[in-house]
């Protein structure tokens, strides 16, 4: 398959938006030092230093693989594959200056990230950003090198890796200065906790997962709190987590009549700031229950009982 025959922009433009800029070219609105050479039919990114073809954009912007990028690539085409795949792939790269990019552009898209709760101080901590049709973007860094983004749909519940076969990472770990921490169940909500002012990590692993390489990261922690949201998957999680954690874990649980489902960003969000830090350091940290305890479904009901008892005298 000649890659040079699927027209750059029909590419470019399922995510960003182009307008002529001469007979020759086109400019992009969002990023308007994104160029499309028409007669060479090649793009050029000059803020991030970014130039290729429609392959060259699957694999580096939209973090395709070489293989879903021909796949893409064949799709917009209907021409067969001539490419013989390599019976080894690396994992698919991750463009640095994509971050730059992103928070640039989301410092004209922060509305999503406002309803949810966050400060423009977290935004910019975090470089929170957008990467355009209403797809926002959390990076994701491993020993201080980006390693992803985690992207969220602002218009449906959708959350997904940018990049594949990059495999999950621990999130956070490299903010935190304390003995202890907080492990919630995803970026989301450990940003709201640092927010607060509570040291939390978190991962993009799914509720449930916790790899082994995270143990080097975890030996300066004297105590990891698991405060995961408020279900059935949230609490079977913690309580299996809890128990990986080198002797460190204790799960925290929500008041027993909050509904199901609530999570960090719900009491941020329905709570306030002062509610929320008192509701998890005077009543759930009280209650926090060590990974080694028999924690069966008739013990977690009594502490879940007896958090929100207390909880209605703050709330």
């Amino acid at each position: 398959m000649d890659v040079e025959r699927v027209p750059v922009q029909v590419v470019i433009e399922r995510r960003f938006t182009l307008e002529p800029s001469g007979q020759r070219y086109l400019r992009g609105i969002e990023h308007d030092s994104l160029v499309v050479d028409l007669q060479k039919n090649l793009f050029h990114w000059n803020s991030i230093d970014l130039h290729g073809n429609a392959l060259t954009w699957l694999m580096e912007v939209e973090g395709l693989s070489y293989r879903q990028a021909l796949k893409e690539l064949e799709n917009f085409s209907g021409i067969p594959f001539s490419r013989k795949f390599k019976k080894f792939e690396e994992p698919t790269p991750i463009y640095p200056r994509l971050l730059d990019a992103f928070y640039n552009l989301g410092k004209k898209h922060r509305a999503y990230w406002l309803r949810r709760g966050f400060t423009d101080e977290t935004i910019d901590k975090y470089k929170l950003g957008y990467s355009g049709d209403n797809v926002y973007v959390i990076p994701l860094f491993k020993d201080s090198s980006l390693h992803n983004f985690q992207c969220r749909l602002a218009t449906k519940k959708r959350i997904w890796n940018w990049a594949g076969g990059r495999g999950p990472i621990l999130f956070g770990e490299d903010k935190v200065d304390s003995k202890f921490v907080f492990l919630a169940e995803g970026p989301i909500d450990a940003m709201i906790l640092d927010q607060l002012g509570l040291p939390a990590i978190s991962h993009n692993g799914g509720s449930g997962a916790w790899s082994k390489d995270w143990n080097k990261y975890i030996l300066r922690f004297s105590y990891i709190y698991l405060i995961y949201d408020n279900d059935e998957a949230g609490i079977k999680s913690s309580v299996r987590v809890s128990k990986k954690l080198l002797n460190r874990g204790y799960v925290l649980f929500w008041p027993d009549y909050f509904k199901e489902g609530f999570d960090i960003n719900d009491a941020y969000l329905t709570l306030g700031v002062n509610k929320t830090k008192k509701l998890i350091q005077d009543v759930m940290l009280d209650y926090a229950v060590h990974s080694s305890e028999n924690l069966n479904r008739e013990f977690i009901n009594s502490i879940r009982s007896k958090v929100g008892k207390e909880a209605k005298e703050i709330l």
